[in-house]
């Protein structure tokens, strides 16, 4: 098995890689892009996200990029640029789906870890929510191939 370090890289460059191959958008949904809060890099955000949960950070991530490849189809706010602030929204909508029957976390403590002000981060996750038609769940063959490409070797 790889160390979680590379397979939270594969998965990033994965990402990088949906990013580069969208096509364009059917509709837009997003009513504005999503903002960058904070200015973060990849090391900060395997450092932040290995050590932010219980969770982990792998299965964190395949559900988050999931989330994201579903959205992806419906507009074209993601880029390199905004890529962490997304992946971040969407780690938060699936740490609370993940923990959603062991612990209680606030919308303020979720908008807080996240560099937003409440309204902003109930808004994205809204928008995430109603481009997944509220559908947060994941697949076993999704998840597998997600895994797949988490633990490929380099």
């Amino acid at each position: 098995m790889i160390p979680v370090q590379e397979q939270i890289k594969n998965l990033l460059n994965y990402l990088s890689n949906v990013i580069n191959q969208q096509s364009q958008p059917v509709k837009s949904t997003s009513p504005e892009p999503i903002k960058i809060c904070y200015p973060i890099n990849e090391q900060h955000f395997m450092s932040f996200i290995v050590h932010f949960t219980d969770i982990n950070p792998v299965d964190l991530l395949i559900l988050s990029i999931y989330y994201i490849e579903k959205i992806v189809k419906y507009g074209s706010f993601l880029n390199e640029q905004n890529k962490l602030s997304v992946l971040w929204i969407s780690c938060l909508l699936s740490c609370k789906y993940l923990l959603s029957y062991e612990t209680s976390i606030s919308y303020e403590h979720f908008a807080n870890l996240g560099g937003y002000s409440l309204a902003e981060y109930v808004k994205h996750e809204l928008f995430f929510l109603k481009t997944l038609e509220w559908k947060v769940g994941i697949s076993m063959d999704n998840y597998e191939r997600l895994f797949n490409i988490a633990t490929v070797v380099s």
